[in-house]
């Protein structure tokens, strides 16, 4: 029997071998519902996925149930109403325990994109019309600077610095006493005045014109049971009824809270240390309008900015020293800014310092 032989045949230079490309497609991630609200810090105006609760407060804070008891809007930020959004965010996340995310957009004040003009109604922020009347007080509108100054004996050297700024819409807000000194015609009946201090050289009174009379002794002393800041005086700005925006928009739904001024800024470290804590015979304070022309500081129209640091200056090298022309005229090196849009929340949580300089 003939031996059975199996051949192999090969095509002589051909080889074959396979590649496996196939690929296989991520699957979309998940966005969750999309929630749109208002939070105490994060990214603004942009859309964020939060997988779980944690870190959701992380980037966003906790909810705040809102409370307008004589609340210092100006200073410590605007917590009067409840932060909705975040409560809904919180609710839906403890219910789906991990298992879906949601999509979180935090709101801002930003100016309209449609805008072609300087309208009020497509700019972020408000301003009130400067109107100084010196006989009705109910028609005086704008901002008014609480100055403090030191005064000698002979009250021929004055020197001073403003203490805070009222914001006014039908109402005076002027010191209340004995004049020391009086100053030219008043654009406000009871400005361009300097009226004694109180019961010491960091107090005052003030009598508050509107549709009737009203007077509060306060401090400009940070400690002081009658602290400006700590008084009954109104920084609320969203209890001015009406015209706090020239369109007419306003926040007030009780008319019964409703207030014709607020207390804005106030400077009581600057105000300790360079008037009270400097040797003077005595104190006085006067009130005068912050404008000039057009131009007043009751214009507020700005859209949220990232929150940033002055410029870093270089030392001026340069001798002799007389001839430095001031910091405007320094070499910036650099500055700080904030990244996300996290507006005003940084300037209150966020600190910086700079060591080990050599």
């Amino acid at each position: 029997m003939a031996e059975e032989r199996k051949f192999k045949f090969v095509s002589p230079g051909v080889f074959t071998n396979e590649i496996d490309k196939s690929q296989f497609t991520n699957p979309a991630q998940e966005l969750g519902p999309v929630i749109v609200g208002r939070a105490q810090k994060g990214p603004s105006m942009v859309p964020v996925v939060c997988r779980d609760l944690n870190e959701f407060t992380s980037i966003f804070g906790d909810p705040e149930p809102g409370s307008q008891q004589n609340a210092d809007v100006w200073r410590n930020g605007n917590h009067s109403a409840p932060l909705y959004g975040v409560y809904a965010a919180k609710a839906y996340l403890n219910a789906a325990a991990g298992d879906s995310p949601i999509t979180f957009v935090r709101l801002a004040g930003v100016d309209s994109d449609a805008a072609t003009d300087n309208s009020v109604k497509s700019q972020a922020g408000w301003f009130i019309n400067q109107t100084n009347d010196k006989t009705v007080a109910t028609s005086n509108k704008g901002a008014y600077g609480l100055f403090a100054c030191n005064l000698t004996s002979s009250n021929l050297s004055v020197t001073g610095a403003l203490a805070a700024v009222f914001y006014t819409n039908g109402a005076a807000v002027v010191p209340s006493g004995t004049a020391t000194v009086e100053g030219g015609t008043p654009a406000v009946a009871g400005t361009n005045r300097l009226v004694a201090a109180a019961s010491g050289r960091d107090s005052l009174v003030l009598s508050i014109f509107g549709s009737s009379e009203s007077k509060v002794e306060v401090s400009v002393t940070e400690g002081s049971n009658k602290f400006l800041r700590k008084s009954f005086l109104n920084k609320n700005p969203q209890f001015v009824i009406a015209n706090t925006r020239p369109d007419g928009v306003t926040s007030v739904e009780d008319d019964s809270v409703a207030k014709t001024y607020w207390l804005g800024e106030s400077y009581e470290r600057f105000i300790k240390e360079e008037i009270l804590d400097k040797s003077a015979d005595s104190t006085a304070y006067m009130i005068m309008p912050l404008n000039s022309g057009s131009a007043t500081k009751a214009d507020h129209r700005l859209e949220y900015v990232d929150a940033q640091t002055p410029w870093v200056i270089a030392q001026e090298l340069n001798t002799p020293t007389g001839s430095y022309a001031g910091p405007s005229q320094g070499v910036k090196l650099f500055k700080l800014v904030s990244l996300n849009g996290q507006g005003d929340w940084a300037n209150g949580n966020v600190k910086v310092y700079i060591d080990n300089l050599s």
